[in-house]
């Protein structure tokens, strides 16, 4: 019974140490600020960049990943994703029964100005809403570079006009 107490007592002790020393090297010897690490950057009327550091031994590497609305200017964009939300048509039986639906797809272009994959990033409430807009997408020739990928959110919503 004794030697078991005594066993108890160092694994408690050896633990203890070991968590000691854990949190001693972090909160001591490992620097970690997130803003040195990782900057998301988001403004209204820009598009959005992510810039994230790597550090070594006294050396400092900076990668940079912007989206291509960057490159091409965020309003040649706007104006796209404009146009083909505008041109999509509200089904008219979804109308009938009063259905609506968030939906989004991120669309990406081709060489010849045509979709080279659509891929939903928020599903549709009903499957009418996502034939429509695969509707208009197979038919449409977009303005923008090939492998640019633009994210097509649109809201099905019935307007009251007398409202």
């Amino acid at each position: 019974m004794m030697i078991f107490l005594s066993y108890k007592k160092s694994l408690l002790i050896s633990i203890s140490i070991h968590l000691f020393i854990f949190f001693a090297y972090f909160l001591f010897h490992w620097k970690f600020q997130l803003s040195d690490k990782l900057k998301i950057a988001l403004e209204k009327g820009s598009s959005s960049s992510l810039q994230f550091h790597i550090r070594g031994k006294g050396e400092t590497h900076t990668n940079s990943i912007q989206s291509a609305s960057q490159e091409l200017g965020s309003e040649t964009i706007q104006n796209e994703i404009l146009r083909i939300q505008n041109a999509i048509p509200y089904p008219e039986s979804a109308l009938q029964r009063g259905l609506e639906s968030d939906c989004e797809w991120l669309v990406t272009v081709a060489e010849n100005g045509i979709h080279e994959n659509v891929e939903t990033t928020r599903k549709c409430r009903y499957e009418i809403f996502n034939s429509a807009f695969k509707k208009i997408v197979r038919e449409w020739k977009f303005q923008l570079p090939p492998g640019t990928i633009i994210r097509i959110p649109v809201s099905f919503r019935i307007v009251d006009k007398n409202e």
